[in-house]
């Protein structure tokens, strides 16, 4: 994904910071708040940026090579989630714990 496609989503993503924004300890951003879905809602979602060795650790577990492209996404965000996960990219999950920074 070309830096110049990925920072114009962001643009967009940006226009509903007004809605409310917050950022987890983890890194993860939820931008859009929408509290008549639920309390705790938020409309995007971008999850850490992942580093050289976790994506070498998801190349590992699939036993492929993962394109260019989206090795550029996951160093930007680790997966995305957009309008209240309408459109969804994931990279890496490393627990399942259903703890607010999960």
């Amino acid at each position: 994904m070309g830096n110049d496609y990925f920072n114009k989503i962001l643009n967009i993503i940006n226009k509903y910071e007004n809605l409310g924004k917050r950022v987890l300890t983890n890194g993860t951003k939820l931008i859009g708040h929408i509290p008549q879905v639920a309390a705790q809602a938020y409309l995007h979602i971008l999850f850490k940026p992942l580093n050289d060795d976790q994506i070498k650790k998801i190349e590992n577990f699939l036993k492929k090579n993962i394109p260019d492209s989206y090795k550029d996404f996951l160093k930007k965000t680790n997966g995305i989630s957009l309008f209240n996960d309408i459109i969804a990219l994931y990279g890496l999950r490393d627990n399942y714990k259903r703890t607010e920074d999960n």
